[in-house]
């Protein structure tokens, strides 16, 4: 699968417990080098230096908000790493300690993505050490830069939905908590009691959300079509009652995942709203869905084409 379908580079290292594993492993390595060892021997760190570490490269790499939600700033970070004037041999030597961290930490063996890392960490080291002359010029509102398969993307608009909320994990985590929501509540549960037992229901539908917002072509590829999933829901005529439940719940199972990031929580519950009205009334009839019928998808800004997603 090529990079452009393959979720985020935080999805394919193997989210949060290979990026500690990277994060300590680079921080031993930094610490045993003769030319890496200073920033780390210099000065007290952390106690939890390489976990606070990993979550900030993990948000960085299309993960959850980890950092900026509980343990600091972009802002923070610069300051503390700006104004040192130019050291390109510690930065070699900071480099040539992740190229042999990824190893040391089993990461897939993916040229693609170690590639991708490689730049990455080279981009973030030079933005964070050599952006700003002096800690006093970094401005209070900076925000925390994200990477994609390609390069730097802008969450404002340029990154996907699907990276931004943590992938394949976070859509799966979030399926199922809208889903055992939905059956505990009585307003809800008729409409999943009505339907055949699917043990993977909760798999197809994160699936399906994923793809929506950005993520990888897997429900397509792996369950059926756009066609098939409102065929299966349209023709019921309207119920708002329900509808409004459901979108209660969606919002209380992004509360339930961890989903912090106000402007992420907005963008999933405009998502959901629009999207349950499109497959649950878009349609009068299941005869009158088309069997070639590919569902818009979802950007930070609202609906796009399949075509720009």
């Amino acid at each position: 699968m090529d990079a452009e379908h393959r979720g985020s580079v935080f999805d394919a290292v193997g989210g949060a417990p290979a990026v500690l594993a990277l994060a300590r492993a680079w921080h031993a390595r930094c610490v045993a080098d003769p030319e890496a060892s200073h920033p780390f021997t210099r000065q007290t760190l952390h106690p939890h230096h390489a976990q606070r570490l990993a979550a900030y490269w993990g948000e960085m790499l299309g993960g959850p908000p980890d950092y900026t939600a509980s343990l600091g700033t972009e802002a923070d970070i610069v300051r503390t790493h700006s104004g040192n004037g130019p050291h390109d041999t510690l930065d070699a030597a900071a480099l040539r300690c992740f190229v042999a961290a990824m190893d040391d930490a089993e990461l897939p063996d993916d040229p693609a993505l170690r590639d991708s890392l490689t730049r990455w960490f080279a981009w973030s080291n030079e933005l964070v050490n050599h952006g700003w002359e002096h800690s006093r010029d970094v401005p209070e509102d900076l925000r925390l830069a994200r990477w994609g398969w390609e390069g730097p993307v802008d969450d404002r608009g340029h990154g996907t939905v699907f990276d931004a909320a943590g992938g394949t994990a976070t859509m799966l985590a979030l399926a199922q908590a809208w889903h055992d929501r939905c059956v505990a509540d009585p307003v809800a549960a008729p409409a999943f009691a009505e339907e055949a037992p699917d043990s993977e229901h909760v798999v197809r539908l994160a699936a399906f959300w994923g793809e929506m917002l950005g993520g990888p072509a897997a429900y397509r590829e792996q369950y059926g079509s756009d066609a098939d999933v409102v065929r299966g829901h349209c023709g019921n005529g309207p119920h708002e009652a329900v509808d409004q439940v459901v979108r209660r719940c969606f919002a209380e199972a992004l509360d339930d995942v961890g989903v912090t990031d106000r402007r992420l929580h907005d963008t999933l519950a405009r998502w959901f709203a629009w999207s349950n009205d499109l497959v649950n009334h878009g349609w009068e009839r299941p005869a009158d869905v088309p069997d070639d019928l590919r569902l818009p998808r979802w950007s930070w800004d609202g609906p796009i084409s399949p075509e720009e997603a």
